[in-house]
């Protein structure tokens, strides 16, 4: 007997743009999905998407395909982050998941959706109920005279958080962390299962 595949907030999110994708496409060029191989959503992969939408925006001569197609090419960068995040099964801070989600949503709604998917504000609302804050991060804004998106004042910060975070802690803490690390999980993994699959 197999062991039930794991569930996780990355891979649904991805899955969810995959198909929204995949609608997009065979919506819009259903001929050139069809030779790209996308007979079904989980045949598409979303780096190849941008690809081929790069290649076929001038294709279709509607506005609305237009304007969706390079509002969706703009999106590349944040959309590649949750695939690979997802594929690499990679950690992601409390704000960062937060965005994917966000981004999530505003790939949804760019592609076609009248109003935002519910099931994915739903899990925007359930992880912002349930993943702890961190008053560290609230507390650290921007240094004078340095805009908050700079990536190299982001790198520093994140060095200063991380070495503030070296002092080891008592190994009865880390069990209990442990545990309700655990348990948060095993809620997601919960959430996930009965409400968006």
């Amino acid at each position: 007997m197999s062991r039930p595949r794991k569930i996780d907030a990355i891979s649904t999110i991805q899955q969810h743009l995959e198909f929204h994708a995949f609608q997009f496409a065979h919506k819009w060029l259903p001929e050139k999905s069809l030779m790209n191989g996308w007979a079904c959503p989980e045949e598409l992969e979303l780096h190849t998407f941008f690809t081929f939408l790069a290649r076929n925006k001038t294709r279709v001569p509607h506005s609305a395909f237009r304007q969706a197609s390079h509002a969706l090419l703009r999106m590349k960068g944040p959309v590649s982050a949750i695939r690979h995040a997802a594929v690499h099964r990679l950690t992601q801070d409390r704000e960062s998941l937060l965005q994917m989600n966000r981004v999530a949503i505003e790939f949804m709604m760019t592609t076609g959706e009248s109003s935002p998917p519910a099931k994915l504000c739903r899990l925007l609302d359930f992880l912002e109920a349930r993943l702890p804050k961190s008053d560290r991060l609230a507390r650290s804004g921007p240094l004078p005279d340095q805009p908050l998106e700079s990536k190299g004042f982001l790198r520093r910060r994140r060095y200063r958080e991380s070495k503030a975070q070296l002092t080891p802690l008592p190994k009865s803490a880390i069990e209990v962390l442990k545990w309700v690390e655990g348990l948060l999980v095993l809620e997601v993994e919960r959430f996930l299962h009965t409400v968006l699959q």
